[in-house]
């Protein structure tokens, strides 16, 4: 890689310090860079200390790849945001997710039309949009109920479409067997109330003996990714710390190429507030369900070990089309957190309120930013969301990255910067 002549610190790097009270984050305003670095680097950077830098000319490339250190002036990283500006002017970056519901009391029946019909609504929405899935909740179909499971993916996997499951943790054995027939992007594994095979304090050697640590590593040698969610609302502080440490565990028996593959995140069902929770070695706030989105994206952001090309990142218009098992198709737009019912599935056919979805549909430009937002370094990535933010959640956009990445410290310490 060609170094320029003069590096200088850039200036948009957002610092954010994480919950170990070691740790910050560091986001990147135009690359999308996403990093953990110590404390002494961060202040460093801050200070326009170059001197860790030359005496590591493998951390001074890192660095310079991934736009912390650039060859820019501060006013030409100026001339250069208004350029990205201007390409990203007139475009309504969308990103449009299918959420399908199956259960014991549906009227969407795999032995029926009507399951067809569903895939034939979901088509029509998505029409030549690349990108997106559809995530496939069986979490309310009961045991012995796996005919539609593997009806719903096999269907997904005719019409082309990125699978994600998502199931309790009592319907993981179930889940491997399917897997094994039909492949899937995510297994999304819920965990609430634990029975004990969970939670026993087990040395490394017969860590992955016990049955849901074993099914978990057997999903992981499909190339699948598993995502533990854990919902911690009615679960004590000791029994979250030992599942924490139990999945810590679990990653010294998956390759450190895999290691991506493993994710767990407390999760909250409360709107009202949010209470700390040890997770290992870290207390953090757990995050609502309405924010595992944005919390994959910053993983994702984090795993990627070359410089991301610059595309609108939490600027995305998000459309969620969720398919629940009455037959409903109920459409959730962000930024604006706006929600209706759209249309309705069959045993004999699809409705849409086309007019609706137009209506809905009509997503922000970046020329839409208010004035404020163009001096902001952070207004590539949050498109606003700070103004959204702060009139429904009374949390500042700044203040969210920090929360979500303090849960980042459970996940990728092989992707933190010393």
């Amino acid at each position: 890689m060609r170094r320029p002549a003069h590096l200088h610190v850039s200036r948009y790097i957002n610092y954010s310090p994480l919950a170990d009270g070691r740790s910050v984050l560091a986001v990147h305003g135009y690359s999308l860079a996403v990093d953990i670095f110590n404390r002494r680097l961060a202040g460093s950077l801050m200070e326009d200390d170059l001197q860790p830098c030359r005496d590591d000319k493998a951390l001074e490339d890192l660095l310079t790849q991934r736009g912390y250190l650039t060859g820019r002036s501060a006013e030409e990283e100026s001339t250069f945001i208004s350029g990205v500006r201007a390409l990203f002017s007139r475009k309504r970056p969308v990103v449009t997710d299918f959420i399908l519901e199956l259960g014991d009391c549906t009227s969407i029946d795999p032995h029926s039309t009507s399951l067809e019909q569903a895939f034939l609504a979901i088509n029509e929405i998505k029409g030549v949009e690349s990108g997106g899935s559809l995530e496939i909740d069986l979490r309310g179909l009961g045991s012995g109920r796996e005919d539609r499971a593997r009806e719903a993916t096999g269907l997904a996997r005719d019409w082309g479409l990125r699978t994600h499951l998502t199931i309790s943790h009592e319907q993981l054995a179930e889940t491997v067997k399917l897997l094994k027939s039909y492949q899937a992007a995510r297994v999304t594994l819920c965990v609430r109330n634990p029975d004990s095979s969970w939670i026993q304090t087990h040395d490394d050697v017969a860590h992955a003996d016990l049955l849901p640590f074993r099914h978990i590593l057997e999903i992981i040698s499909l190339q699948t990714e598993v995502e533990v969610l854990i919902v911690v609302d009615d679960i004590d502080d000791n029994t979250v710390n030992l599942l924490f440490q139990n999945i810590n565990g679990l990653r010294t028996r998956i390759h450190a190429d895999a290691n991506r593959l493993l994710t767990a995140v407390p999760v909250t069902e409360r709107e009202d507030f949010l209470v700390p929770k040890n997770a290992g070695s870290v207390s953090v706030l757990p995050i609502r369900w309405s924010e595992l989105f944005d919390y994959r994206q910053l993983q994702g952001y984090i795993w990627s070990p070359q410089l991301v090309r610059f595309q609108p990142s939490f600027l995305s218009f998000r459309r969620v089309f969720r398919i629940n098992a009455s037959g409903n198709i109920n459409l959730t737009v962000n930024p604006g957190r706006k929600r209706a019912v759209v249309g309705s599935i069959s045993r004999e056919a699809y409705e849409l309120d086309r007019g609706l979805l137009e209506q809905m549909s009509v997503a922000q430009t970046v020329n839409d930013l208010p004035d404020e937002c163009r001096t902001c370094t952070l207004s590539l990535i949050c498109g606003s969301n700070c103004r959204t933010a702060e009139a429904g959640e009374k949390e500042h956009f700044r203040e969210k990255l920090q929360r979500l990445g303090s849960l980042l410290l459970l996940n990728v310490h092989q992707a933190s910067a010393s």
